[in-house]
């Protein structure tokens, strides 16, 4: 209840071991810059303590029990303070012992405490109006863009069931709307076979795309193994450098190559530009 201060504060005061009672009992906390002691007043230690004469600025109170002990001490009046008054004062001391090993874990958690209090004060209510208002006009605009964009891609699904529908009327509407591009691939292809046009992942394109990608330093492959949109032939021999330049080759035009256990795998994976 005493901490080191200017300007300096004197304090009467019965210890709780004392009786108030008895005559003499009475004890002096005097601290000041130097710091804190307290002595008895039945001694003439408590005049060593403190400075003769005290400074015209010092504080002086005593409990109430020690308060006639105060006064003929110090031969001034004194101001009488009850130790709930001395802990309330106490209490608004910038003074903290809790440090280091003593200070509490939850410095975090007490932080945020003081600053939600804080935010919640009738100071802050402009800036909480703020952000609500803020925050209700993201989810409002959020809300809009996504209503928006959803009105986009349903146009543009709509459009390519037109296409589709307009393209090939025969078709049911079920299967247009079910997958128009599906149908669109499909009906597609069924053309170019009645029309006796090879696809591109046909085995007439795909070998045309090998022969022209085919190394010079290579002899004609002497098997190989067809399946839809798939070349496999044997690969041994192929030196890095000729798979290389087989992939770069064939790569621009639609086709992945793959070399592994002896074999080399060419798989359309895009229609040709």
């Amino acid at each position: 209840m005493a901490w080191p201060d200017e300007p300096p504060m004197g304090h009467f005061h019965i210890p709780a071991s004392a009786d108030p009672m008895a005559p003499g009992g009475a004890v002096l906390t005097w601290a000041s810059v130097d710091g804190v002691a307290t002595v008895r007043l039945d001694g003439g230690l408590a005049r060593a303590v403190v400075p003769q004469p005290a400074p015209v600025t010092t504080r002086w109170t005593a409990s109430p029990h020690a308060a006639v002990a105060a006064e003929q001490w110090l031969g001034a009046p004194v101001m009488v303070m009850p130790v709930e008054q001395r802990l309330l004062q106490a209490g608004r001391s910038l003074w903290n012992l809790r440090q280091f090993d003593l200070a509490r874990k939850t410095r975090g958690a007490r932080a945020a405490r003081d600053w939600l209090r804080q935010a919640m004060s009738p100071a802050w209510r402009p800036v909480r109006i703020g952000l609500a208002a803020l925050a209700v006009a993201q989810i409002v605009g959020l809300n809009l863009w996504a209503f928006h964009q959803k009105n986009e891609v349903q146009s543009r699904r709509n459009a390519i069931q037109a296409l589709v529908k307009q393209s090939y009327p025969r078709v049911p509407d079920a299967d247009i709307q079910r997958d128009a591009s599906a149908v669109m691939l499909r009906e597609t292809q069924a053309l170019r076979t009645h029309a006796g046009k090879p696809a591109d992942s046909d085995l007439e394109p795909m070998l045309q795309a090998a022969a022209a990608a085919w190394p010079n330093e290579r002899p004609p492959v002497e098997n190989l193994r067809y399946e839809p949109g798939k070349l496999t032939f044997a690969g041994s021999g192929w030196t890095d450098a000729q798979i290389e330049q087989f992939r770069g080759v064939l790569q621009p035009a639609g086709f992945q190559v793959n070399a592994s256990e002896g074999r080399i795998v060419v798989t359309r994976v895009r229609p040709a530009a």
